[in-house]
């Protein structure tokens, strides 16, 4: 049963936030209304500025064995919130993992590509085991961060010039596949090491252990049919505002290029992956895709809160709170466990 508490924010936001997204007008004043800071709260833990990369990142030191990479939504135009932080301070007392927040430049100044490639920087630089979090637009650079991170790796496996063939910035994302779906682990030598091939070698060079998506962005186009359905129940999203900025983060890509629509891109070799939608959210249709498009062997765990808003685990209601333990549980179970 849906909360009164997300009644009650479903009206606030259906008044305040949804004009945003009602034409392509108010999305054109989106994309051009001055960024807000992106610097966090007061946190419990120690929090670092790094600008090892292009863009700045904030670290939140909690001292674990592994590191999530948080990508913050807002529509790719939007800077990261107090809401955001509250999460990512959550994570980190939940599951004792650092947590990089990559502040990645957004619409309509920067694009789809300059954010995926710092992203995928950061996490290629990662010292520990990585894994990624993302909501609504930072979800879906999440997922192609990953799948950008296994396309080159397992161009690098490959032999000779076959391995060079196709870099990211030329080709993206490779056609999904019966060959990829059928690679896997197939030895575990004495000493420990895996041997691998195919999807699993790249997985493992890419460090990335698990995923979440929240609600994530999955198709600049939003041509899903079944999105007709849920619109109209959706008291913030809409596509009409959506669509100019979508358009600006392509810059000049086709809508359905998987480099910037992961949804179009390889669904295989995939970490385990978690994925938390509500059923008022125009998000649900695609993410409904990416569920039947998932390979067998990609270890999914997909849920739907019956009645919820668009990121609902960021929202304040009764229902977040249950979403953000699933969270940190499917970040802890992805986890690299002690010998």
């Amino acid at each position: 049963m849906t909360s009164w508490q997300m009644h009650g924010v479903a009206a606030f936001t259906r008044l305040v936030y949804r004009r945003k997204f009602t034409s392509e007008d108010a999305g054109r004043r989106t994309l051009t209304r001055p960024k807000g800071p992106s610097a966090p709260p007061k946190l419990r833990f120690p929090v670092t500025l790094s600008h090892k990369h292009r863009f700045p990142m904030y670290e939140v030191k909690a001292g674990g064995p592994a590191i999530v990479v948080y990508l913050h939504g807002g529509a790719y135009t939007s800077e990261i919130v107090g809401q955001h932080w509250s999460l990512i301070e959550f994570l980190a007392s939940r599951t004792g993992c650092d947590v990089h927040v990559p502040i990645y430049g957004l619409a309509p100044e920067y694009d789809g590509l300059a954010a995926l490639e710092f992203v995928t920087e950061v996490i290629a630089a990662a010292d520990r085991p990585v894994y990624l979090v993302g909501d609504s637009a930072g979800g879906g650079l999440a997922l192609l961060a990953a799948q950008a991170l296994l396309a080159d790796a397992g161009a690098a496996a490959l032999p000779g010039d076959a391995g060079a063939a196709a870099p990211l910035s030329e080709a993206g994302a490779a056609p999904s596949g019966e060959a990829g779906a059928a690679s896997a682990i197939s030895d575990v030598g004495p000493a420990g090491d895996a041997l691998l091939d195919g999807a699993g070698a790249a997985r493992a060079v890419a460090g990335v252990v698990g995923m979440t998506l929240l609600a994530p962005w999955l198709d600049l186009s939003m041509d899903n049919p079944g999105i007709e359905a849920i619109e109209p129940h959706d008291p913030w999203l809409a596509r009409p505002g959506l669509r100019p900025i979508a358009d600006a983060w392509a810059n000049g890509l086709p809508l359905k290029d998987p480099r910037v629509s992961p949804i179009y891109g390889d669904l295989t070799g995939l970490p385990p992956t978690q994925i938390l939608v509500g059923t008022r959210d125009i998000t649900l249709a695609d993410c409904r895709t990416l569920r039947d498009r998932l390979p067998s062997t990609t270890e999914l765990t997909f849920h739907e809160e019956p009645g919820a808003l668009h990121v609902y685990p960021l929202l304040p209601v009764p229902e977040a709170r249950a979403g953000r333990q699933m969270i940190a549980n499917h970040i802890r179970s992805a986890l690299p466990q002690p010998a």
